[in-house]
């Protein structure tokens, strides 16, 4: 197959972005461990070798959240590799969440400290204005990272001071404060492109 034209990650094709080159590489693994184990077509990888091999790479190293990444990525690019209504072998895996093995945990975060934070921007700055105004942002903010991309123009009101917007993890509607700190960069970006719906198009 041409992997640079399967949709793994809901995209037309592959690109440069962090999540698609995991993707990709997560699905040449996957093809390779099936030529080297045998299993060369892939109707012929049933659900017993979908699970002998997610459990070879957890067992290899993997923490669980990855693992569930690699499954979900997997599942998606097997939806295209298949002939229709052919059983996709990484859907039909059942109490995934029961593999969680002792060791495993998760990951709390810690408030970036000023200097951190400092660090950050002046990184950004240097190489990438529109990371930057991002990161400034998602420090005034919190938001979460697809909702920094997506911010939509009319859910900024910056005669009112606020944001007003749909978080899109939880579903909650949420009304932030402007800080000071991004109230000009805001106002930069509410002139700019004006067809477009974006505060960060170019993330969008």
């Amino acid at each position: 197959c041409n992997l640079e034209k399967l949709i793994a990650t809901n995209r037309i094709s592959f690109d440069d972005s962090p999540s698609s080159k995991r993707t990709k590489k997560y699905l040449n693994d996957f093809l390779d461990w099936c030529w080297n184990h045998g299993y060369p077509f892939v109707t012929r990888i049933n659900q017993i070798v979908a699970e002998k091999y997610l459990h070879e790479i957890y067992d290899g190293g993997y923490t669980f959240e990855t693992l569930k990444n690699i499954r979900f990525a997997l599942q998606q690019s097997l939806d295209l590799l298949l002939p229709t209504n052919f059983p996709n072998p990484f859907k039909r895996i059942k109490r995934f969440s029961k593999w969680r093995k002792q060791g495993d945990e998760e990951i709390h975060r810690e408030v970036l400290t000023l200097e951190q934070a400092k660090r950050l921007l002046q990184v950004c700055r240097q190489n990438n204005i529109l990371l930057y105004d991002m990161v400034c942002f998602g420090l005034a903010t919190s938001f979460r990272k697809e909702d920094i991309c997506l911010l939509l123009k009319k859910d900024v009101y910056l005669d009112e001071g606020i944001i007003h917007t749909k978080i899109r993890k939880t579903q909650i509607e949420v009304v932030i404060p402007i800080a000071s700190s991004i109230h000009a960069m805001l106002q930069r970006r509410l002139s700019e492109e004006l067809d477009n719906p974006y505060i960060f198009p170019q993330a969008a």
